[in-house]
């Protein structure tokens, strides 16, 4: 498995993983409908120019020519960024997510993050169990308005 910073060679593939992540688990994404090219061809470019900009960390693991796991940080404000992580079902609590994480919180003090937070639906207890594991500490719980209509969800961070 290899694990490195996303590119434009990557669209097509990491596309495949979160229409894969999202039919399996919609409550784990963020869009309002299954993502398609063109909602993606939006989001991926917001990816490259946050990155550029030193504003997000964004990592993949590629197995065989797949991706098979993303790992994104993105500033929200000072030094802290919001963390997204996603697995491909077959390859999840293999390792995959755990090391996606670790080499993007190594990275992340290089663009001056230095606090970690993540939110989720309270729903996916998989999410809190992974994030307690890699050290991050329950924060709370909020309301937010979600595709689905307003819901609870969990708050964790973790200082790097």
């Amino acid at each position: 498995m290899e694990i490195r910073g996303i590119d434009l060679r990557d669209f097509s593939s990491l596309l495949d993983l979160v229409v894969e992540v999202y039919r399996d688990s919609p409550s784990a994404m963020w869009f309002e409908k299954e993502p398609d090219k063109e909602i993606f061809s939006l989001v991926f470019g917001n990816k490259l120019v946050a990155i550029t900009e030193k504003n997000a960390i964004d990592m993949v693991a590629v197995e065989g020519g797949q991706i098979i796991g993303n790992c994104e940080i993105v500033r929200k404000s000072g030094e802290t960024g919001v963390l997204g992580i996603i697995v491909a079902k077959d390859w999840r609590r293999k390792g995959v997510g755990s090391s996606l994480l670790d080499e993007a919180i190594r990275l992340a003090a290089g663009i001056g993050i230095y606090r970690l937070r993540a939110e989720f639906l309270e729903e996916n207890g998989g999410a809190a169990l992974f994030l307690a594991k890699k050290g991050f500490s329950p924060n709370g719980s909020a309301r937010r308005e979600t595709r689905t209509g307003i819901r609870n969800v969990m708050l964790m961070t973790k200082d790097i």
